[in-house]
């Protein structure tokens, strides 16, 4: 039997969601040959049903998800997971109503580019999943994106805010 524990844990981390990113962008890219225009519907549905599950490892964590601030920090430590030790956000502001939060460093869409993916492939699906993910911890509120790297920009901007009643 290989002896992992040889790897440090957090190159063993680095490593698999390395792996899982390089994966999913590749199957990606072959769903969309495949099916064409059904394809963004498909990998949005796939998305936010990955997304959906923040709610649940937030609960299974004990996480607090009762306004703006708990849910971004609940949604930063739950992408870094996901997405890996490379992915890096900052919240830049927040209150119980109002949160937002920085990308700053994006594994998902490093890999598509480096997979030679067109960037949106990554906005689509980490748009999905972080909408997802902050419905699932608390359905009062919702996200919207306000900038993307994937869109050109050197940073995502995600406000988290209350919905309107």
């Amino acid at each position: 039997m290989a002896d992992t524990e040889r790897i440090p844990i957090e190159a063993r981390w680095r490593i698999a969601t390395r792996s899982v990113s390089a994966l999913t962008m590749g199957y990606e890219m072959a769903l969309e040959t495949a099916l064409g225009e059904q394809y963004a519907g498909i990998v949005e549905r796939i998305w936010r049903e990955r997304g959906a599950d923040a709610g649940v490892y937030a609960s299974a964590f004990g996480m607090p998800v009762r306004n703006a601030r708990e849910i971004a920090e609940a949604l930063r430590a739950i992408s870094r997971v996901v997405y890996g030790p490379e992915f890096e956000t900052r919240l830049m502001r927040s209150s119980d109503d109002v949160a937002v939060v920085y990308t700053l460093e994006c594994p998902l869409l490093n890999c598509t580019r480096e997979m030679g993916g067109e960037p949106e492939r990554a906005c689509t699906s980490c748009r999905a999943f972080a909408s997802a993910a902050v419905e699932g911890m608390n359905p009062a509120y919702a996200l919207q994106f306000r900038s993307g790297m994937c869109l050109g920009e050197d940073h995502c901007q995600m406000n988290i805010a209350r919905r309107s009643a």
